[in-house]
């Protein structure tokens, strides 16, 4: 049976799950992504943070982007699926404290806990956390572009992405009034 690694790093005691990811762009794809992230800390508890690539990655592929803070099930911060940007930065701020008590709540997992064994300890004299002032996250609610959204964004970004890293100055759009053609100039006005 397919184990995730998250399972065991979160039975260990690590509150914060990174995954930096590469998952291309496909129609209706940010909704089965969602699901697996919220599951994945809805089941586990604690924070997970999802970095996802954005870009055409020069051939075929488009990453969407979509990064996104979620704890405990909930989404708390998360990123436009499609932007023309190179970067972009979400920031999260967190009580680990609802971690814990939200992980305290499953009796069962006590016993899990107490089989699980322990990872390598890697220690650092460094502090990662600091105390602040900074308002904390409230969850957001997450809005799904329709497929036709994505139809007419993910192929436009794609192709101004190639058009950018290229060094090409424009596109060549030869039209010959079928749907076909129709179909490209309706993408490259999305584009523009």
């Amino acid at each position: 049976m397919p184990k995730n690694p998250h399972v065991d790093y979160g039975l260990d005691g690590v509150e914060i799950i990174m995954n930096g990811s590469a998952s291309h762009h496909e129609l209706r794809k940010l909704s089965t992504r969602i699901g697996l992230i919220t599951n994945a800390s809805s089941r586990n508890g604690g924070v997970y943070v999802y970095a996802n690539s954005k870009g055409c990655d020069g051939g075929r592929v488009y990453f969407d982007g979509s990064s996104m803070i979620c704890m405990n099930g909930k989404i708390y911060a998360m990123d436009d699926q499609f932007t023309a940007d190179d970067v972009t930065v979400k920031l999260g701020v967190l009580d680990l404290d609802e971690v814990r008590s939200y992980r305290c709540a499953f009796n069962s997992r006590c016993v899990q806990s107490s089989m699980q064994q322990p990872f390598p300890d890697v220690h650092a004299d460094i502090s990662i956390c600091k105390v602040t002032d900074t308002p904390l996250n409230q969850e957001v609610k997450t809005s799904l572009l329709i497929p036709e959204q994505e139809i007419a964004m993910g192929p436009a970004l794609w192709m101004w992405d190639y058009l950018r890293r290229s060094g090409a100055r424009g596109f060549f759009l030869p039209l010959s009034g079928g749907a076909d053609s129709a179909s490209v100039a309706a993408l490259v006005a999305s584009m523009a």
